[in-house]
């Protein structure tokens, strides 16, 4: 995730949550999850230390898939994150636990499976 562009990032955040919010899985698969992920850090400093982290301070990470779940009004989401650290193999999985805010999705709470 080095050297990608903050604008870039907020776009695909966009453009991913967009899909969400339409329901629209082939355009939510479409998006590189691990921007999505960067994306998130800069969200605010509640999450982004854990993030930080979790991901970037343990080795490198790979991110080898993802599921998510919302609740039937739409207003809660759980992304969950399967990834793998390179140095130490290990499979580690992270939930993140969204809401949606004023039309806004924010993560707020951060679990490690």
């Amino acid at each position: 995730m080095a050297d990608v562009n903050q604008q870039d990032i907020e776009t695909v955040i966009t453009n991913y949550f967009s899909a969400y919010n339409n329901a629209d899985v082939d355009g939510m698969s479409m998006v590189s999850f691990g921007y999505v992920l960067a994306g998130i850090q800069d969200k605010g400093e509640a999450y982004h230390e854990n993030i930080v982290e979790n991901l970037a301070k343990k080795g490198k990470i790979t991110i080898l898939g993802y599921s998510e779940f919302s609740s039937q009004k739409d207003v809660r989401a759980s992304i969950v994150v399967s990834t793998r650290r390179d140095k130490v193999p290990a499979n580690v999985e992270f939930r993140f636990n969204m809401v949606k805010l004023k039309n806004d999705w924010r993560v707020n709470q951060i679990e490690q499976l």
